[in-house]
């Protein structure tokens, strides 16, 4: 055998790489999950929410995402997190729709109502790692189809949501938002669950 001559790496540092997962919501997380959601929505809506915006705090969010946490009202109602290391960047959650809720005869929809990343860490794949693996949890529970609501003029999320396989429905809604807020117009998106 011979020595072969390799160069010796001088000052030589690995490449940094995030560590990044998606994992079930904990109890804990209600406060990081609340910061986002604000930062989140300050960031898309400042005009359409303002007043609401102006009044919420994180305590106030996180005590409503704690009791969704720690009380969900079915095991197929689902809140997962995005981390990046150990911080918490991103959420979904995802609920049954029931009969009644424009679900055909033998559909079992789930629909996405919140898909949401803080502004900071966009276009990391975080969105693609949540929806996936609320598919694959979708899927176990017997869901044959995903819905979802995105605010009409959001081009980003529209084109996310067309490159996870999701068409528009022509399903229309306006959401009063309340007192010194503009009036949201959501536009559903579904898509099959093969």
């Amino acid at each position: 055998m011979t020595d072969l001559p390799f160069p010796t790496l001088i000052n030589s540092t690995p490449p940094e790489t995030a560590e990044v997962s998606v994992r079930p919501a904990r109890e804990a997380d209600a406060q990081s999950i609340g910061r986002v959601m604000l930062a989140s929505w300050r960031a898309s809506y400042p005009e359409a929410l303002q007043d609401v915006l102006a009044e919420l705090t994180v305590d106030e969010v996180a005590d409503q995402w704690r009791e969704s946490i720690t009380s969900p009202p079915s095991g197929r109602h689902l809140i997962l997190v995005a981390l990046e290391a150990s911080e918490i960047v991103g959420y979904l959650l995802a609920a049954p729709l029931e009969k009644g809720d424009d679900v055909a005869p033998g559909a079992t929809i789930t629909d996405v109502s919140d898909l949401v990343i803080h502004p900071e860490h966009t276009r990391r794949g975080h969105g693609s790692r949540l929806l996936a693996a609320a598919v694959d949890r979708m899927r176990d529970h017997g869901a044959t189809e995903a819905a979802t609501w995105s605010v009409e003029g959001d081009v980003d999320r529209l084109s996310f949501l067309e490159s996870a396989g999701f068409g528009d429905d022509g399903s229309r809604r306006q959401l009063d938002m309340g007192p010194g807020s503009l009036a949201l117009i959501q536009r559903r998106f579904t898509a099959l669950l093969r």
